[in-house]
């Protein structure tokens, strides 16, 4: 009796390990796999040009694939959502992002966290649903993948599920070209095969013998902090080298800290929620590193936003840009769309190429 038990333990372990195996190996199989430097692809028929003196207008918004709206929480912020509770509502938030831009019409767009049929946003091909509604006869565009897993097997018992996303840029200026530049990943195996893959989107557009270099940025967040440091040292490097060669450089997104130079005080840590990092700015002497602190950028995860005392909710400022002290900064606006359809607030900035 005693010999058949331990050969049915023996069974179902082997079972279970021949089951944990064979998802490890499909997550390695299925995770986003990429090199230092890619080649992106460049869509869309716009052959406009940049002229020195030329007002340029650019947007940057983290979209929060469209299913962090002002109803939903997140589970790594502490809330208790995982995936969108509504397509409907996943749609509508689609929906009344895309107006907001047309409304806006920047000539540059920097969106973050944009999904193809992921679990969390109900399927939804968002890439090219924005393609679609933005029209690529007047726009460029990029998509530079930094989140692609078979299955992200957590939160238990709901699970994040297939995710597919990146960070997609739009351009009114033809984009002559594109790379994908691979950050630093702050994450060991086997935990890395869930997370993202962070870059930098790196557009260029010719501007006399110039170029206007538009970098497209998602940086860490949920790190102990080295990701961010590393990541933002990267980046550094690669704008300097920009700006060395003579060309214009703009870098918008969602940093998931806030600089130095910008007061936030208006906008306390409230304690038991994530905390951004700090980009000192006094390191960038090339770059004015511009926010508006007007409205928040962004909100806390933590809980559902609708109906909460909007005054005492915590507020972050982690969207923004880096721009070349060769451009002429006209103004710089967060836009407080009250965080119904993202859990960030868009900002545009308003810049004249000298």
């Amino acid at each position: 009796m005693l010999k058949k038990i331990i050969k049915i333990v023996l069974f179902v372990l082997a079972i279970l390990v021949l089951t944990l195996g064979g998802f490890l190996i499909y997550s390695g199989i299925t995770t986003l796999h990429v090199d230092d430097v890619e080649k992106l692809k460049v869509d869309g028929k716009s052959s406009k040009v940049i002229n020195k003196g030329d007002n340029v207008k650019l947007m940057t918004w983290n979209v929060g694939y469209c299913a962090l709206g002002d109803n939903e929480s997140f589970f790594m912020d502490g809330g208790d959502g995982v995936v969108a509770k509504d397509k409907k509502r996943v749609e509508s938030n689609l929906s009344n992002i895309i107006e907001k831009i047309n409304i806006n019409n920047p000539d540059v767009i920097f969106l973050q966290e944009v999904d193809i049929k992921c679990k969390r946003s109900c399927k939804i091909d968002e890439k090219e649903e924005f393609e679609e509604a933005l029209d690529l006869n007047k726009y460029n565009t990029t998509f530079a993948y930094n989140y692609k897993a078979g299955y992200i097997p957590y939160p238990f018992p709901t699970a994040l599920g297939h995710v597919e996303a990146g960070i997609q840029t739009f351009s009114k200026y033809e984009i002559k070209s594109s790379d994908r530049i691979k950050l630093y990943n702050p994450f060991n195996w086997p935990i890395s095969m869930f997370n993202l893959k962070r870059c930098l989107a790196v557009n260029r557009i010719a501007v006399g013998d110039k170029e206007l270099v538009i970098v497209n940025q998602h940086l860490e967040a949920y790190d102990d902090g080295d990701g961010k440091e590393e990541q933002t040292k990267e980046l550094k490097s690669l704008i300097d080298k920009e700006y060395e060669l003579g060309n214009y450089v703009i870098v918008g997104g969602d940093f998931n800290q806030s600089f130095t130079n910008i007061d936030t005080s208006m906008y306390p840590f409230v304690e038991g929620n994530w905390k951004p990092g700090v980009i000192d700015s006094n390191k960038f002497e090339n770059f004015n590193l511009l926010m508006d602190n007007s409205y928040p950028t962004c909100r806390s995860l933590s809980t559902p936003y609708v109906d909460k005392d909007k005054k005492t909710f915590p507020y972050y400022m982690i969207d923004g840009f880096m721009v070349s002290k060769n451009i002429t900064v006209e103004s710089i606006n967060t836009l407080n769309y009250g965080f119904e359809n993202s859990d960030h607030n868009p900002v545009l900035l308003n810049i004249v190429i000298n």
